[in-house]
């Protein structure tokens, strides 16, 4: 809805001779409907930074020089300033370095965005945005990169823009037997279509407060 670089990912029905395939690997499908995502051909995978560990002593240094090295021209890469947005708009959970990928063109692109919207237990009373949840770096290799605030801005218009019937009709697609409960559906819709009022306001101070504490430490 942002427009982040992300695999096109659409529902498909499961044929008889998918169904049969899937048994014969001793696999079953609990639902006719599943998860596609479009094939990218020359699509591969970020190698993690070599002899580190995100919680290791400088850590944003040696990604930051990764990423460069991997993506060069910083305009390819100007979505990763998206994509922090989103994570907290989401309020993405376990993400890996091995969920960023690099197209034909040397551009980032984005998947696996299962773990959202309050974790696996769906919880309604989850879904809610905090100031102390906020985190620029959900995803590690975003660390050491985000170095200019003016690079939010747009990604957090394009959020308040989105309509609320844009919302819904994304979730009404979802399959119902897939058992997700009508209280929590709901509740997601209210939760992100109440996005201009809460979450943009929260997200642009969290950057504004980010961006003074890193210059009153000294940093230029």
């Amino acid at each position: 809805m942002i427009q982040l670089p992300w695999p096109k990912v659409e529902l498909g029905e499961i044929t008889e001779g998918l169904e049969l395939r899937l048994k014969e690997e001793e696999l079953k499908a609990e639902s006719k409907w599943a998860v596609g995502i479009k094939y990218i051909d020359g699509f591969q995978i970020a190698d993690w930074p070599k002899n580190s560990l995100p919680t290791g002593s400088g850590f944003d240094k040696i990604n930051a020089q990764h990423i460069k090295k991997l993506f060069g021209d910083s305009k390819k890469y100007n979505a990763f300033y998206g994509k922090s947005v989103f994570d907290n708009w989401v309020l993405m959970e376990d993400t890996k370095y091995d969920t960023l990928g690099i197209d034909q063109k040397g551009f980032p692109i984005f998947f696996d965005g299962s773990i959202t919207l309050g974790g696996l237990e769906w919880e309604a009373e989850k879904l809610r945005w905090e100031d102390t949840r906020i985190d620029f770096h959900h995803s590690p290799y975003l660390q050491g990169i985000l170095t200019d605030r003016d690079q939010f801005a747009t990604w957090i218009e394009r959020i308040e823009a989105i309509e609320e019937n844009c919302i819904e009709k994304i979730f009404t697609e979802i399959p119902r037997e897939w058992g997700i409960l009508e209280e929590y559906l709901s509740a997601c819709i209210t939760f992100l279509a109440s996005s201009r009022e809460n979450f943009a306001p929260l997200f642009r101070y969290f950057v504004e407060w980010v961006f003074l504490m890193y210059q009153n430490s000294g940093h230029r």
